[in-house]
């Protein structure tokens, strides 16, 4: 409840996929080395060619971004007090949902294909309290606060775009993921907030903190 609170009262400030330093300080040797693995890693992925991703127009698609919304509502009833706060949750949870989707014949997922799009919900309100036009400290952009490597080449007013934005935060968690190994998630999460394989960065723990409080907020019947 607390980190709740928190996060939603502001935005914050951790340093999103950086490598974990304190401003002006010099990263640890390590941590450099395993963003330059995440930035070189460029492997292509085979596709199985009886697997397609189904289209955003698909109705099963729909009732899980619906679903979503439901929950991400759940967990945070005040953002119903932002202008358009509900159906931009909506949009918001389809993106989610179709961003994994878009994944799913090529990466196996963090967590599973049902639970990532909790997993990037969580994600986006952690970094950003699910405001898509939040820019960090440090050049960090919208949802996600993706920057670095993870924006791929792209400018910044392409790259802030929500869907994009959700796309490129979600291809770098799974390059993260690759670059870690089949460990737990909480070091994919830890090299996505700070560039290092560590289950110990705090906000690897916050994710998935978020993402259980939402799944047990989707299936709270008061929700």
């Amino acid at each position: 409840m607390r980190l709740r609170a928190i996060v939603f009262a502001g935005i914050t400030s951790h340093a999103s996929q950086v490598v974990g330093c304190a401003p002006g300080a010099e990263a640890p040797q390590g941590a450099r080395r395993a963003a330059a693995r995440i930035a070189h890693d460029k492997k292509p992925r085979p596709v199985p060619l009886a697997c397609r991703p189904r289209e955003r127009t698909d109705p099963a698609l729909a009732a899980e971004g619906g679903k979503l919304a439901r929950a991400m509502l759940a967990y945070q009833p005040l953002v119903r007090r932002r202008e358009n706060g509900e159906a931009w949750i909506r949009t918001l949870a389809l993106h989610d949902v179709a961003a994994v989707e878009r994944m799913r014949c090529e990466e196996k997922p963090i967590l599973s294909r049902a639970e990532d799009p909790y997993l990037l919900a969580a994600i986006q309100f952690h970094e950003s309290s699910w405001r898509p036009e939040v820019v960090g400290q440090r050049g960090e952009l919208g949802l996600m606060q993706v920057h670095g490597v993870a924006l791929q080449g792209l400018r910044r007013d392409a790259a802030i775009e929500p869907e994009t934005n959700i796309r490129l935060g979600y291809e770098y968690l799974l390059r993260c993921r690759r670059m870690c190994g089949d460990g737990p998630p909480e070091l994919a999460l830890g090299a996505f907030a700070s560039g290092a394989c560590d289950a110990r960065i705090p906000a690897a723990k916050d994710f998935l903190d978020v993402t259980r409080a939402m799944l047990r907020a989707g299936d709270d019947p008061r929700g």
